[in-house]
């Protein structure tokens, strides 16, 4: 096991365990005991594998994750994505972080990035916001261009794949869906309804539904056999369910699962078409999701102090990008995941216990192999 640490915006490796003090053993211990009688690994997401440490000091925190089914390549991942974070946020704080196949476990030092916006919003500069919230748009399409160039591109076409992860890292590294200030605006707007503001046009698990039942309509009017529809939904949709990567054979197996599920729902064709009429009718006596939602941020806001609308204003917004952000990481990630599943089973590695690195070294050494050739005429002498 090796332990990679942060300091001062300064990275270094440590063989061994994290050094941590007795008494930190003794919290991480208590907190791995317990875990025992928690139910983890039904669960897919990392977030939602995280054991609470107790008892940590003053300034710091730790986070232990129990990962043992997780791969090698998501992992790997982590890492650069906690080292871009550290430099966006607080290139001052230490952290260390080590896994031993089971647990992985983070140890941060310093103030945390939903602190630091806090003080942010508090103080009132609301511009810093909306700087912020305008660089994680700007890294998503960066990110989205570099996932549309690998996923048009041939499979064994040449990619530049740490273009790819470096893109996608820039923009997962501003995890908006943690930083928004909950506790600020119930303390200030204690009339709201928090969960109308959790408004985004984006849903991974909304898309992953109306690809089924497009699919689902497709078979009905025999446009595609139900075979069909099902390998190819497996093949181009179904990973966006998870965080980390899957294999083929569970994409079929949740595929299949998935529309059993919406067969007996939606039997025939015209149990579709009265949902969509349903949907239709209910829009047009209620409004859409949209409209419903900035109706109610127009009430809120009405009801609130004139001298308090620019922290409604930021706080509502934040709240919205959060939400949409909190999606497109989800998206982004899970597509770019499968394309490194892709060109580590093409270079003959297994993507379950490749590292990152070893895909970037044979993804570099083809690269460069492919264009250093020197083609020499004539004899050799």
């Amino acid at each position: 096991m090796v332990t990679r640490m942060w300091s001062s915006g300064r990275s270094s490796v440590c063989p061994g365990e994290m050094p941590l003090s007795e008494y930190e053993r003794r919290c991480v211990a208590r907190a791995m005991d317990r875990a025992k009688d928690v139910v983890l690994m039904d669960h897919k997401h990392m977030a939602e594998r995280c054991v609470t440490v107790d008892g940590a000091l003053p300034g710091v925190h730790f986070w232990l994750f129990c990962l043992p089914d997780f791969t090698r390549l998501f992992k790997d991942w982590y890492q650069r994505y906690l080292e871009t974070m550290l430099r966006l946020y607080q290139p001052n704080a230490c952290a260390m972080l080590s896994d031993d196949g089971t647990w992985l476990l983070l140890r941060y030092e310093g103030d945390r990035p939903r602190a630091i916006i806090e003080r942010t919003i508090r103080r009132g500069a609301y511009d810093d916001i909306e700087t912020l919230i305008e660089r994680a748009e700007h890294a998503e399409r960066v990110a989205e261009d570099a996932l549309r160039v690998c996923e048009t591109a041939a499979p064994h076409t040449d990619m530049n794949l740490e273009s790819l992860i470096t893109a996608v890292t820039a923009y997962a590294a501003f995890g908006l869906e943690s930083l928004f200030p909950e506790e600020l605006l119930v303390e200030r707007f204690p009339t709201i309804a928090l969960n109308r503001l959790y408004w985004t046009p984006v849903s991974a698990w909304q898309r992953l539904l109306d690809g089924a039942m497009r699919s689902l309509e497709r078979v009905y009017v025999g446009e595609e056999r139900e075979d069909e529809a099902v390998e190819r939904y497996a093949r181009e949709a179904s990973f966006l369910r998870w965080g980390d990567i899957t294999s083929h054979e569970e994409d079929f197996t949740f595929t299949k699962r998935l529309f059993v599920g919406l067969r007996s729902e939606f039997p025939h064709y015209p149990a579709i078409w009265e949902a969509e009429e349903q949907r239709r009718f209910s829009v047009r006596v209620h409004g859409s999701p949209l409209a419903q939602y900035e109706r109610y941020v127009a009430e809120a806001r009405g009801r609130i102090a004139a001298d308090d609308h620019a922290l409604f204003d930021v706080l509502v917004r934040f709240a919205r990008e959060a939400q949409r952000y909190n999606e497109m990481r989800r998206i982004l990630f899970t597509r770019a995941l499968r394309i490194l599943r892709t060109q580590t089973t093409l270079r003959g590695l297994d993507w379950r216990t490749a590292a990152l690195a070893d895909l970037l070294y044979a993804t570099t050494r083809e690269r460069r192999s492919s264009h250093g050739v020197l083609h020499l005429q004539g004899p050799v002498t």
